[in-house]
């Protein structure tokens, strides 16, 4: 995997094919992650009382420093709005963006706190069609063929295949990008 910058309750790391970065609650600053950390995928645990945003600084300025100044921050937590914000404030260099975004109220807090793309889980034209009226880049979650038609239909270019291990990972990706050769899977 090229990087992973998920969180999980004890930390978190990202990895490109050089280097990797790790953070730890315990720890002051960034530092090298070695021998069994490395390669580990960790996942942000949506727990109320577990905020995201005193990580969101450092976060960002690892993967500017790391040459990956992209970030999808999830509104899984109640601290996404905040974290987006600290992100595109601190590094305005950095393209972030917010993910499992589930209504069109969501894409407003979103944007106003400084997300500049919205991905969402699944095809909810209601969200889809908000964002292309709003010229808000969208990325819509697409497990079917008639989604991904839909998404077509509508002059979107790049579309989430959602969720990719059970519905079939890269065979299914394949299968389905056959017909759509002008469109991509992330």
């Amino acid at each position: 995997k090229p990087f992973s910058n998920t969180l999980w309750l004890s930390g978190f790391t990202f990895q490109s094919s050089e280097f990797s970065y790790g953070y730890k609650p315990d720890a002051d600053t960034w530092h090298p992650v070695r021998g069994e950390d490395r390669g580990l995928r960790w996942h942000l645990q949506s727990h109320d009382e577990f905020r995201l945003s005193p990580y969101a600084v450092p976060l960002a300025q690892a993967l500017v420093e790391g040459g990956l100044p992209c970030a999808e921050v999830t509104f899984r937590t109640a601290a996404a709005e905040e974290s987006i914000r600290l992100m595109a404030e601190k590094f305005p260099e950095m393209l972030v963006g917010a993910g499992t975004v589930l209504t069109v109220e969501q894409v407003d807090r979103a944007v106003q706190a400084g997300a500049e793309f919205i991905v969402s889980p699944g095809f909810d034209p209601e969200i889809v069609d908000y964002c292309l009226k709003k010229e808000i880049p969208v990325l819509p979650g697409c497990i079917s063929p008639s989604e991904v038609a839909q998404a077509v239909k509508r002059g979107l270019k790049t579309v989430k295949f959602f969720p990719a291990e059970p519905a079939g990972g890269l065979k299914m990706i394949k299968a389905m990008a056959a017909p759509y050769t002008g469109l991509k899977f992330m």
